[in-house]
């Protein structure tokens, strides 16, 4: 299944960069919107709700400048239009009040990024494998 579209949180440009290179290497044809703060990520969806052009899958950091994974959590869960869209909260931490925050808050999944490209790879083709191919997701 190609053409996915995902919003990617993260205030890391390297982490981003490694994210979409793993995605390509897998042959992966997802189209990735980026936001560098959790602000600009609600205006992302905020316009994507006018446009009828909301992505299939969030993935964001937890700790971002300004409006935090948490709140994006929060405020996702408030806005019936982005309830259905997957949130996957990827982040450096794996610290237990980090987890158990996010998935408080209405977090689908959690994981700790990888450390090289390698397991980027890995956990992207996870995701993909999971999100795109196994599970079942409200047409757009």
């Amino acid at each position: 299944m190609t053409g996915k579209k995902m919003l990617v949180v993260d205030d890391n440009p390297l982490d981003i960069r490694a994210l979409v290179r793993a995605a390509h290497r897998l042959g992966l044809e997802h189209v990735f919107e980026t936001a560098s703060s959790g602000d600009e990520a609600v205006g992302l969806l905020m316009s994507g709700i006018d446009d009828s052009d909301l992505p299939d899958l969030l993935l964001f950091d937890l700790h971002l400048p300004g409006t935090d994974g948490i709140d994006l959590l929060v405020h996702r869960t408030s806005v019936p239009e982005l309830k259905r869209i997957p949130a996957v909260v990827m982040t450096s931490s794996s610290d237990e009040t980090d987890v158990r925050s996010a998935y408080e808050a209405g977090a689908n999944a959690f994981i700790t990024k990888p450390a090289d490209l390698d397991g980027w790879i890995e956990v992207i083709g996870q995701i993909d494998d999971f999100w795109f191919h196994t599970a079942t997701l409200p047409s757009r």
